[in-house]
């Protein structure tokens, strides 16, 4: 058997099945790793041609969200679920910003390619999600899942860190 991290143990072949029914997941995460990094490089291309990071993240994100009006307008999704982001509002105000951060992260890369090219961008930008989703999923903050640090955790960030310092300074 395998040890978890909550001490029990479980058979190799409910891991396997276990994995198995996670693995279209990880592909769409990978897919979605590798959108990123092709926005990345387009944007700060388009920054490049307009001679400004600005109009180019404000054209990713016209094109983005017209995109999502159509999406939501042909989908059969209950417009009315919109007011549920109004409800508790002083409670959770801090739910409106995720589009303020996204347009701060696109503003930066579509910036950063130029200056020091898409693969450190994406090293940098990879090795900051990785280490704010680690303190971010310790303490369960934004309310997300309480996922407690560990050593390998801790380790991958630092190999990661060192991937960061090889790639800037050799």
């Amino acid at each position: 058997g395998m040890l978890l991290a909550t001490g029990a143990f479980m058979p190799k072949d409910k891991m396997a099945k276990k994995q198995h029914h996670l693995l279209p997941y990880q592909l769409l995460g990978i897919f979605a790793g590798v959108l990123m990094a092709t926005q990345t490089a387009i944007n700060g291309h388009l920054g490049v041609i307009l001679k400004s990071s600005l109009h180019a993240a404000m054209i990713s994100f016209t094109v983005g969200a017209v995109l999502l009006i159509i999406i939501v307008l042909i989908l059969p999704v209950q417009i009315s679920n919109l007011k549920l982001a109004y409800q508790d509002f002083s409670k959770q105000w801090w739910l409106w910003i995720g589009g303020f951060l996204g347009a701060i992260y696109v503003l930066g890369c579509a910036w950063l390619v130029p200056q020091i090219g898409t693969g450190q961008v994406i090293v940098l930008v990879l090795f900051g999600q990785l280490f704010f989703s680690a303190i971010i999923d310790n303490w369960g903050l934004l309310h997300s899942k309480v996922n407690p640090i560990n050593l390998m955790r801790i380790l991958g960030l630092i190999t990661m860190f060192i991937g960061v310092v090889v790639l800037h300074f050799i």
